[in-house]
């Protein structure tokens, strides 16, 4: 039984709830409601447990279980007999004769949690429950400090806050004032990554009184009002189109709803905002082909609004977002696709200016890319996906002309042109032209023998996988020879969870993501396996004749997950890295199972 095993539960607000099985909070992202406070979606803890302690004829247990300095107390996960993580939280404890069954669950719209305690035999005679608050950054981990007092504001609903922070905890229980610190919890996967892994919290009090029924719930909201588990269990459900018990492809579906906001798609659980470049590639598979297409109308419109001189902001909640070379790209992909799903000609005919403007501007290039003849050429580093970096040094420059950013500028030309069509407009002679130029030349530039080069000017032999772009987009710049390099991808780059970013054989690999964060951005992507490449990779194989259900039978264990993390190690690619849950890791299984493994 693996008692770190994390779930996550999220709304359309960019909130959170997540812990592992056990409730011993491992991050010091994890928190029973973790709120998003603003529209940048810079989330909070506010509480960080909730745990509780039963009384049965004199004889006191606990469920909890937390990480302190060479210990484990309580240990509650010793009482664990039965889990469940998706499609919500459900833990079964045994102590003697009494069984409990905790559940948890999330209102998809609002910061409001449910958490359901059943009795199905016997039942205890009390039960005390404890609340931590924190009411610190999600990042951010803080020693004993002062805090607000909680108000009771009537018999069942108590308030807790600091500053302009606050939350209620809405109960049958009745509310006893303290005061106290519990210190040096102790975060293991911080630990291993490098940063502040201890923190204390605070306990203002707790809830306590006697049980007489078989089920107790307990909400914990920003409003007042309490909700039944069952109500928000029904609106869950309908949020992520649960109507029976799924599993695999069914259970990615459902779980792609955590990274959906109101307005826009949140790229990965914990630690990550909205990111144009994750959020663009994500629409096909989060969105259209969920037929979700007003919130797909609605996340293009709003990185189109802010587009500027050419360029698609890589975030809308960052200052750096003009550092990207590629979000302009991907949202011509994503609109094409959003057209071909919707057909929704009214949509392209109020953009199509507006596009048409974009692409323009993206060809007179700027102070980070410019246009040698054809061919977008990078001028400074880390403008691409592959973009991790340690303050001014970056670990994959790729400056040059890298090969997914031309396939990518090519789509978006065609793309264009097609947009044109459709509308009956004329497509600009000197984008024909450049589009010609590019597809002619393509192949000699980046094509040397049977190697396919990464970037050219400078080049760059490095076997990664980018160049599955030039045969996997809506208009790939090149239709033939993919035999004579796929073979190179599957021994060195294919693994069943992903693909590598650099070659098993390359010097520079490096197999494992661990350690501090200099040592995990330098393996990040230089080896590391990405699941999202995936997609790619399928509708490229597919293209050539690769059975579908071949690929899906080597890409099943993949499939078979509820949460699809962001990464892999290079190496024994088979625990998950990084974020828990990405958002273009669901989309593009998502989108490459219902466009290209679907049996029909």
């Amino acid at each position: 039984m693996n008692i770190n095993k994390e779930w996550l539960l999220s709304n359309r607000k960019g909130s959170y709830s997540s812990s592992t099985v056990s409730f011993a909070n491992t991050r010091s992202y994890h928190g029973l409601l973790v709120s998003s406070i603003n529209e940048r979606h810079d989330r909070w803890v506010m509480l960080s447990k909730l745990f509780e302690i039963f009384e049965n004829k004199g004889v006191k247990f606990s469920l909890d279980t937390n990480y302190y300095p060479d210990t484990i107390y309580p240990q509650g996960y010793k009482l664990i007999r039965n889990y469940a993580s998706f499609p919500y939280p459900i833990v079964t404890f045994q102590h003697g004769d009494i069984a409990v069954q905790k559940e948890i669950i999330l209102h998809p719209q609002e910061d409001h949690l449910v958490i359901r305690y059943t009795f199905p035999k016997v039942i205890p005679e009390r039960i005390s429950l404890f609340p931590l608050v924190a009411f610190r950054p999600s990042y951010s981990l803080f020693e004993k400090r002062s805090f607000d007092a909680a108000e009771s504001k009537n018999a069942r609903v108590t308030a807790f806050r600091s500053g302009e922070l606050k939350f209620n905890i809405i109960s049958q229980l009745k509310y006893v004032p303290g005061g106290d610190w519990y210190r040096k919890f102790e975060y293991p996967e911080e630990k291993d990554r490098g940063y502040a892994w201890q923190e204390d919290l605070f306990n203002p009090g707790h809830f306590e009184g006697e049980l007489t029924n078989r089920q107790l719930e307990i909400n914990v909201s920003e409003t007042d009002r309490p909700i039944d588990f069952e109500t928000v269990k029904s609106y869950y459900f309908n949020e992520m189109g649960l109507r029976k018990r799924v599993s695999g492809i069914e259970e990615i579906k459902a779980s792609s709803t955590f990274f959906l906001t109101n307005d826009n798609i949140i790229a990965g659980f914990h630690w990550f905002g909205t990111w144009a470049r994750d959020a663009l590639i994500s629409i096909p598979g989060l969105l259209l082909c969920r037929r979700k297409y007003d919130l797909a109308r609605k996340v293009l419109s709003n990185y189109l609004e802010h587009s500027e001189n050419g360029i698609v902001p890589r975030s809308l909640d960052t200052n750096d977002n003009k550092v990207t070379a590629d979000s302009t790209l991907w949202l011509f992909y994503a609109f094409y696709k959003y057209y071909i799903y919707s057909r929704d000609k009214e949509f392209l005919e109020e953009s199509y200016e507006k596009l048409e403007r974009l692409i323009y501007d993206y060809s007179k290039g700027n102070e980070f890319f410019e246009l040698d003849g054809s061919f977008v050429t990078l001028k400074k580093p880390g403008l691409t996906w592959m973009d991790a970096r340690i303050g001014d040094l970056s670990m994959t420059p790729r400056i040059g002309k890298p090969v997914d950013i031309n396939a990518l500028w090519f789509n978006a030309l065609s793309t264009m042109k097609y947009f044109s069509a459709e509308l009956e407009k004329d497509f600009p002679k000197d984008l024909e032209q450049i589009m010609a130029e590019l597809k002619d030349t393509f192949q000699r530039k980046f094509i040397r023998g049977k190697k396919f080069l990464d970037t050219c000017d400078p080049d760059d032999f490095s076997l990664r996988p980018n160049f599955l772009f030039a045969y996997s987009l809506p208009f790939p710049v090149i239709k033939t020879q993919f035999h004579d390099y796929i073979s190179q991808v599957d021994e060195f780059l294919l693994t069943p969870y992903g693909l590598r970013t650099l070659s098993s054989e390359d010097p520079n690999f490096e197999p494992i993501y661990e350690g501090d964060l200099h040592s995990r951005d330098k393996a990040y992507h230089n080896g590391t396996v990405w699941p999202w490449l995936v997609g790619p990779y399928i509708t490229a194989a597919k293209r050539f004749g690769v059975s579908a259900s071949d690929l899906f039978s080597y890409f099943r264990p993949l499939y078979e997950h509820s949460l699809v993390p962001e990464i892999y190690d290079g190496v024994d690619p088979q625990v998950g890295r990084g974020c828990i849950a990405q958002a273009w890791s669901h989309a593009e299984l998502i989108r490459a199972y219902e466009e290209d493994l679907k049996p029909t």
